[in-house]
C-alpha cells in the first residue's frame, strides 16, 4: 500500500474544507451579516478605497514585486521550457540540482 504524504493530505483537507465553505456560503454571508462585519467592511470601503488608492496599491504591486513572484514561470536553461512553481524544491523530482549532473540515485 502506498503511503500518503502530507502534501496530498493538505490538499485533500483543503478541497474538503472549500466544499463545505461553498455548500455553507448561504449561511456565512448571513451571519456576517447579522453580527456586522458587512456593514463595516462598506463603510470602510466607501472611506478609505476609492478608485485613485486602489489604483496607487496596484502600481506599487506592479513596481515593487519581482516578476518571479508575480507570474511564478521560469525558463529551463537547456530546452527553454516553461516551468510553473507551485512551491516545494526548486529542482523537479528525480534531478539533482547540479546543471551537468545526471539524475539522482
Amino acid at each position: 500500500m502506498k503511503r500518503v504524504g502530507p502534501d496530498r493530505s493538505a490538499r485533500v483537507a483543503s478541497v474538503i474544507g472549500f466544499v463545505l465553505l461553498v455548500a455553507n456560503l448561504v449561511a456565512l454571508a448571513g451571519w456576517l451579516e447579522r453580527s456586522g462585519v458587512i456593514a463595516k467592511a462598506q463603510r470602510i470601503r466607501e472611506e478609505y478605497l476609492t478608485g485613485t488608492a486602489i489604483t496607487v496599491i496596484v502600481a506599487m504591486f506592479v513596481l515593487v514585486a519581482s516578476p518571479a513572484i508575480m507570474l511564478a514561470v521560469r525558463r529551463c536553461q537547456v530546452c527553454d521550457a516553461a516551468l510553473f512553481r507551485f512551491g516545494g524544491s526548486a529542482a523537479p523530482q528525480g534531478l539533482s540540482k547540479g546543471p551537468l549532473e545526471g539524475p539522482s540515485p
